[in-house]
């Protein structure tokens, strides 16, 4: 029976785990030896939190941070591995787990980074509210994701359990109950391709808010939404 990576180090036995930025997040193993592609100064911590984390060895573990052969894609961890540099070159003689670095390094990288551009905090200040401190619940819920997402969630009426919800939909004023029946018909969209779509005439917004496609060539079962095809209708959809 092949034994777990957590059985392997309990044992002493020798184990390498090559994984990804997941492991930084709350995984409980412990190794003598870190490796890190250079990243965020937030994230080397978190990798750096996997060496001698049981605090069992006799010396200090080793963590060694490596600059990759190629850059990630993502515009922000470039701008992450950039910040992170700049704050160790500003004090070489620190320890880079110094929490000194470490407030240098967030300051760099949110130094042109709006951090409340919708207004939240301005909007829960009771000092700007009436006198009976109204607070606006529903258009900060509206306006704050903690993680911003380029898509938007369309409703897929093809089953005919789909479609009598969408029916509902239609006549009912509050509609979080069947908003989350469809749930498993939500299709995730990218906003420019969602846009082509409602353009092109294939998308209805119910209540202002809830996007249903009605153009049905639009979707295969074969290979999902085909944003291409938002255009096109069947003869027999057109027909009333």
């Amino acid at each position: 029976m092949q034994k777990t990576n957590r059985t392997l180090l309990k044992e002493n036995k020798k184990c390498v785990v090559i994984s990804t930025s997941l492991v930084e997040a709350g995984v409980d193993l412990d190794f003598p030896v870190v490796f890190r592609a250079m990243a965020g100064l937030d994230s080397i911590a978190q990798a750096a939190g996997r060496c001698n984390r049981e605090g069992k060895m006799e010396d200090l573990g080793q963590v060694f941070v490596f600059g990759p052969e190629k850059k990630p894609r993502m515009p922000w961890l470039n701008r992450c591995i950039s910040k992170t540099a700049e704050a160790m070159r500003s004090m070489p003689d620190c320890d880079p787990m110094n929490i000194m670095v470490m407030r240098r390094y967030f300051e760099l990288l949110y130094d042109i980074e709006d951090l409340d551009k919708k207004q939240i905090m301005r909007r829960l200040n009771p000092k700007r509210l009436d006198k009976n401190l109204l607070f606006p619940f529903k258009e900060v819920a509206q306006a704050f994701k903690f993680i911003e997402e380029d898509t938007v969630g369309v409703v897929i009426p093809r089953e005919s359990e789909a479609h009598n919800l969408v029916e509902q939909l239609r006549h009912i004023e509050f509609p979080g109950t069947l908003l989350r029946k469809l749930q498993p018909y939500l299709v995730a969209v990218r906003t420019r391709e969602y846009t082509r779509l409602y353009t092109g005439g294939a998308i209805e917004l119910i209540h202002d808010e809830i996007p249903i496609l009605q153009n049905e060539a639009a979707y295969s079962d074969d290979v999902g939404l085909v944003v291409e095809k938002g255009e096109t209708w069947n003869a027999d959809d057109l027909i009333i």
